[in-house]
């Protein structure tokens, strides 16, 4: 295994389901998806919230990073069109 698949491996997960607005909640956080294009076909997608032994988080969905924007609880984030790209 590549070094980040044991970090991976080593992490606490939990699945999640994407909004419309391609968010989903972990932890009392709110978790936006940054795509350069409308990802209009992750909305409703399952995705895996992995919070790593160092503290890390990453979002996966079907083995692949997701680049993400995190928004503290109470924090609303604009939709999804209107953020730039990571």
């Amino acid at each position: 295994h590549t070094p980040e698949e044991k970090t991976e491996i080593l992490s606490i997960q939990k699945t999640r389901k994407l909004s419309k607005n391609l968010t989903c909640q972990c932890d009392n956080r709110l978790y936006q998806i940054q795509l350069k294009s409308p990802g209009y076909a992750l909305r409703g997608a399952a995705v895996t919230v992995c919070k790593t032994l160092a503290g890390e988080v990453l979002l996966l969905h079907k083995g692949r990073r997701l680049p993400y924007t995190c928004w503290e609880h109470g924090e609303t984030p604009p939709p999804p069109a209107a953020n730039p790209p990571r």
